[in-house]
């Protein structure tokens, strides 16, 4: 594909093949392949290296990621190589958060020298990891503080917003019931002050 036409590398079946040959392909096929999830996923099954040539579009669909890109990860001999050399390319951030989301295990990946993928991580990478990791990619539970508050529906966490390094306390509430008692008090509490 690197030397083919341009008529070539916009046609879908001549794309598709070349792929399936040699998932590698995907770096010198059109943009538009390189978003198409069904391209991508046949080009990964042939060679997890493709993923680096992916766009973050196609990896992901109905808001689930492709299995067969978690799998390779998983299972293929490359799956680590590849990880480490995704979070070495600062290009690559939101890919790795659609990733690090699907699987936070991924973060942990060690490469030949013992290196988990979160510490060789570029800077732009490290943050979308990060970030992935957190509640809602805002907060970050921390895991050395001790519970706040524990009752049969609620516990309360002490967290730290990373949007503005503030510490704030997390109340995860298990019964819906519960929640929406809880916010009708915090809405009449809110009356009261303004009142």
């Amino acid at each position: 594909m690197q030397y083919a036409h341009d008529d070539f590398k916009r046609n879908y079946d001549i794309v598709e093949a070349a792929v399936e040959q040699n998932g590698r392909a995907l770096q010198y096929v059109h943009d538009d392949f390189k978003g198409n999830y069904d391209i991508v996923e046949v080009a990964v099954k042939q060679s997890l290296h493709a993923l680096q040539y992916a766009h973050e579009s196609s990896i992901i669909r109905n808001q689930v990621v492709s299995p067969v890109i978690l799998k390779a990860i998983k299972d293929d001999p490359d799956g680590r190589l590849v990880f480490h050399k995704l979070v070495e390319d600062k290009t690559q951030a939101n890919i790795i958060t659609i990733l690090v989301k699907a699987d936070r295990s991924f973060v942990d990946l060690i490469d030949d020298h013992g290196r988990r993928a979160i510490d060789r991580a570029v800077p732009d990478c490290k943050v979308a990891i990060e970030l992935a990791l957190c509640l809602f990619e805002k907060f970050d539970i921390l895991s050395d503080t001790p519970i706040i508050q524990k009752s049969p529906t609620t516990c309360v966490f002490k967290a730290l917003d990373k949007t503005n390094g503030s510490f704030v306390a997390l109340k995860c509430i298990n019964n819906h019931h519960q929640v929406r008692h809880c916010l009708r008090c915090h809405m009449n509490n809110i009356s009261l002050i303004q009142s």
